[in-house]
């Protein structure tokens, strides 16, 4: 999903929305070059959480790939998908839902 289409998106949910939460991009833990962006906003169904997940390319990797902080990585190559989860009150956890219904319909 391309940057300005995610910022699109963004501004929809908060102004459809009531937001409970959203924490910026951070870096995912076990990952190399992943950011996770999550947004938690409370609809007529309840909560729904949305995650970006965005990944930075590998341009260039050098022979000794154990040292990824040498790794030369391409800003124009940015690839992203977003994951949606409700709320499910019986369970108490996150169901996920596929997202497509909801961003892109045709």
């Amino acid at each position: 999903m391309h940057p300005k289409r995610w910022e699109k998106i963004l501004e929809h949910i908060k102004s459809q929305y009531t937001v409970l939460e959203h924490h910026p991009p951070e870096p995912v833990e076990g990952t190399e070059a992943v950011l996770k962006e999550s947004i938690v906003v409370q609809g007529q169904q309840g909560k729904t959480r949305f995650e970006r997940f965005t990944r930075v390319p590998v341009k260039e990797d050098p022979l000794d790939t154990s040292h990824s902080a040498d790794w030369i990585f391409s800003e124009l190559a940015i690839t992203s998908y977003v994951k949606g989860y409700r709320w499910n009150e019986k369970s108490g956890s996150w169901d996920e839902f596929n997202v497509k219904d909801i961003f892109f319909k045709t």
